[in-house]
This record gives structure tokens, C-alpha cells and sequence, in this order.
């Protein structure tokens, strides 16, 4: 028994060896093979331009007559318009609307600016008031109120100047420049805060109905006159009012009541009762509605901006779905697909019964790849080896399987025809060959071919 297992391991041993030997012999064979092909496909290379040369005109004629029948689909400079184009799209849909970016940041500061005047003018009435009545119920004395009055003053007439010509306070351009509606409503007649309603002015009425910058510029006056009228003797300028220095002032008040006395006949001053009807009149009003026309004309910049922003970027998907899917790619397929029905109608159209075994395979050696994987090969080699003595049939399954798998290596028969030489037997000359289309056959079309090729004994009798 043991003298037995050795045997049968040595036994095993060498079939392995065997094998692997056979398995390296095939290798090489196919290798060759390989460069037999290749060194026939050169050689008939040669010989082609050797007996068919090419002149400079021929080949000119040549590309000429190819280039007007190619489709336009498949031409560079289409493709390069096309991309071009989306280029250009895309550019545009990013940069057209960036146009309202100096109107947006403009406006910014502007609709700040035109609440602070709004602000800095009904401030200014106030402490108007207050310096006319100087009864300590503000906690501030007589120069502080003065020099609050005239810093809330030249505060906003450095805002209204910023809103309307610009170069100020962060505004770039004026409301004057870019904006129709603060015009009308700043420089022409009539009243158009007041939506149909008769312009009034009491104290003033020659200012009726002449628009909203003379009231401004009235309004300036009469604090400028009131502010003259009612400081200290010898006034000067103080900040101490923003921070003041000594707390116990704050209750440093002999009186702290309201002057009726004053207040009564402050009704009958002809420029405080203007300072007090722009509190609640025209003037007020036609600023609040400044600020709501700074306010639609930034909502409608950004509808208008956002507007643009989805269109053209709608348009830009659009072109991207029509040139390059539907008009380019749908094309292309469509053209593959009526190439691919030509070549099965040519196929269809083909003798296969009334050829012989090595003529199937000269077609479908024209329709195949030269190049195999080493695996498929080696299945191949054997398959053939297998079913050498069953005709056709073995040898289009053959062909069949070689062509499942395209890789660097293709199994040759060692007496295997070559194609050449097959056509030169059918030709009956030694012209040369020129070079098969390789076309990848499918498998209606090696199922096609099977069914056909009679036996050499069938197409004898």
C-alpha cells in the first residue's frame, strides 16, 4: 500500500509537470502565431504601397471627399461653437446680473442715511423746542441744548446732502442721479406724499404745492434763525452734552416745570409754529415717503436681479440639454444605430450555405478582433482540438467563443489557412490583400453564419 501511494503521488507529479509543459508549449505556439500575423500584416503593408502608391493629389481628393460626406455632428469646429457657446451662457448668467451690484451697495448707505435725516430733523425740532423753553425738563442746560441743536443740524444736513448728490457717507452716487422718483417728489410741483390731497402749509404758504426740497431748505433756515435767536450770549460750541462730565449737574435745576408762559406764546412765533408744524406735516411726510421709495426701488432692483439670475440660468440648462443631448448625442446614437442595421442587412445578405468551412471562416475572421485574452484562448485551443473531425459547426463555435473576449492574444491553428492565402486561391493571383474592417461580431450574426456551411462531402454531391 505505501509503495502503491507513492506511485500514485509520483504519478500525479509528473501529470502535473506534463500540464504545465503543454500548458508552456501552447504559450509559445500561440506567441508565435501572434508574430507570424503581425509580421504578415507588415509585409502586406509594404507591398500595398509598394504596388498601389498614393499620390499627394490622391490623398488630397481623398480627405476632400471624406470630409464633405462626414455628418456635421461629428466635426471639431461644432463641437468647439458648442462649447463656446456654453462658455458664454454661463459667463453671461453670472455677470449680466452682477450689473445691479453698484446699484445694491449704493443703496445700502441710502436708505440709512434717509432714516437718519428723517430722525436728525424731528430731533432738531425737538430740542428747537427745548431751547426755547429752557425749563430744565430735558436736564440740559442753556448751552448744552444750543450745542445739541447744532450738531443734530449739521448731522443732517451732511445726510441730506449725501443722499442727494452722493460722495458722502458712504453713497457713491446721489438719489439726484440715478433715482426719477426722488426727484419728483424733491424738485417738481405739487404734493405727491399727500396721494391727492391739497398741499398746506400755514406758516408758510407760499411753500404749498412747489415739492419737498424748498421745505427742506426752509426748514434749515429757521433753525439756523432760531438757534441764532436763542443761545447764551457769547455761545460757544461744547460737546459736553454727549458725555457730561459732572453728574450732579443733571439735578442742577433750580425749576424743573414746564414754562406755560412760554409754551403759549410760542404758538404765535411765526418760526417756531413752522418748526412745530413740520413735526406732524408736510415735511415729515414727504420724508417718510422718500425712505419708502429708497425702499421699493431695493426690492424691485432685487426681483429684477433674481429674475435674471433664474432665467438665464434656465436658459443655460436648457442649451446644455438641447445642443449637446438631444441635437449631439441623439444624432450620434441615431446614426450608430442605422450603421449597425446596415451591417445586419449586409450580413443577412451573405451565401453561408453555399460556402465551405474555411470560407465561414475567412467571414468571420473580417468581422472579429485580432486580439484574445490568454484564458479564452487556451479554451479555444482545446475546444478546437476537441472538435476537429465535426465539420463547420466546431469550427464557427470556435470563432464563436474567440470572440466573446478581446484582448493581446489570438489562437492559430497550426494549419489553420491564412486569410491572404485564401483570397489569393479564390482570386487565382498573388495581388495583395488589402486590409479587413475589423467589425466585433455579434451574436445573432456568429449564430447566423452556424446555421449555414454545408460539408465539403454535401457541397461535393
Amino acid at each position: 500500500e505505501e509503495a502503491l501511494a507513492v506511485f500514485e503521488r509520483k504519478a500525479s507529479g509528473d501529470a502535473e509537470i506534463r500540464r504545465v509543459d503543454s500548458n508552456q508549449v501552447q504559450q509559445e505556439q500561440l506567441e508565435r502565431s501572434i508574430d507570424k500575423i503581425k509580421s504578415r500584416q507588415q509585409k502586406r503593408v509594404a507591398l500595398n504601397k509598394q504596388e498601389n502608391p498614393i499620390t499627394e493629389a490622391t490623398d488630397k481628393e481623398f480627405r476632400a471627399a471624406l470630409k464633405l460626406r462626414r455628418n456635421f455632428f461629428i466635426q471639431t469646429p461644432v463641437y468647439v461653437i458648442c462649447f463656446l457657446t456654453t462658455l458664454t451662457l454661463c459667463f453671461v448668467s453670472i455677470l449680466y446680473p452682477a450689473r445691479w451690484e453698484s446699484s445694491i451697495v449704493n443703496l445700502a448707505p441710502t436708505i440709512r442715511q434717509a432714516d437718519q435725516r428723517h430722525y436728525l430733523i424731528l430731533t432738531c425740532i425737538h430740542l428747537a423746542r427745548e431751547l426755547v423753553l429752557n425749563d430744565g425738563l430735558t436736564r440740559l442746560n442753556q448751552v448744552q441744548l444750543a450745542s445739541a441743536l447744532q450738531w443734530h443740524l449739521d448731522k443732517a444736513r451732511l445726510s441730506d446732502s449725501a443722499i442727494r448728490l452722493g460722495g458722502d457717507l458712504g453713497i457713491t452716487i446721489g438719489a439726484d442721479t440715478h433715482s426719477p422718483n426722488h426727484n419728483r417728489i424733491m424738485y417738481e410741483y405739487g404734493c405727491p406724499w399727500l396721494e391727492g390731497e391739497e398741499c398746506v402749509v400755514l406758516t408758510r404758504p407760499s411753500l404749498a404745492g412747489k415739492g419737498l426740497f424748498p421745505l427742506l431748505v426752509e426748514f434749515f433756515t429757521t433753525v439756523d434763525t432760531i438757534l441764532e435767536r436763542y443761545s447764551p450770549k457769547g455761545f460757544a460750541y461744547s460737546e459736553e452734552f454727549l458725555a457730561p462730565n459732572n453728574p450732579a449737574a443733571l439735578y442742577n435745576f433750580d425749576v424743573v416745570a414746564c414754562n406755560t408762559t412760554i409754551n403759549d406764546a410760542m404758538q404765535f412765533d411765526r418760526d417756531m409754529g413752522f418748526l412745530l408744524e413740520c413735526f406732524e406735516g408736510d415735511l415729515h411726510i414727504g420724508l417718510q415717503y422718500l425712505q419708502e421709495v429708497f425702499l421699493t426701488q431695493k426690492d424691485t432692483i432685487l426681483e429684477q436681479l433674481h429674475f435674471e439670475n433664474r432665467l438665464l440660468f434656465g436658459v443655460y440648462v436648457s442649451q446644455i440639454a438641447v445642443i449637446f443631448y438631444l441635437w449631439l448625442f441623439r444624432t450620434s446614437m441615431h446614426l450608430l444605430n442605422d450603421q449597425a442595421k446596415r451591417v445586419k442587412k449586409f450580413v443577412d445578405m451573405l451565401p453561408v450555405h453555399l460556402l465551405n468551412k474555411a470560407q465561414i471562416e475567412l467571414i468571420v475572421d473580417f468581422f472579429a478582433s485580432h486580439s484574445l485574452g490568454a484564458g479564452q484562448a487556451k479554451e479555444a485551443w482545446h475546444e478546437n482540438a476537441e472538435n476537429s473531425g465535426k465539420g463547420a459547426s466546431a469550427s464557427l463555435d470556435l470563432a464563436g467563443d474567440a470572440k466573446a473576449h478581446s484582448t493581446d492574444s489570438l489562437p492559430v491553428p497550426d494549419k489553420k489557412p491564412a486569410i491572404e492565402d485564401l483570397v489569393r486561391e479564390s482570386r487565382g493571383d498573388d495581388q495583395p490583400v488589402p486590409s479587413p474592417v475589423p467589425v466585433t461580431p455579434t451574436p445573432w450574426t456568429l449564430q447566423m453564419l452556424r446555421m449555414g456551411a454545408p460539408s465539403r462531402k454535401k457541397q461535393a454531391a
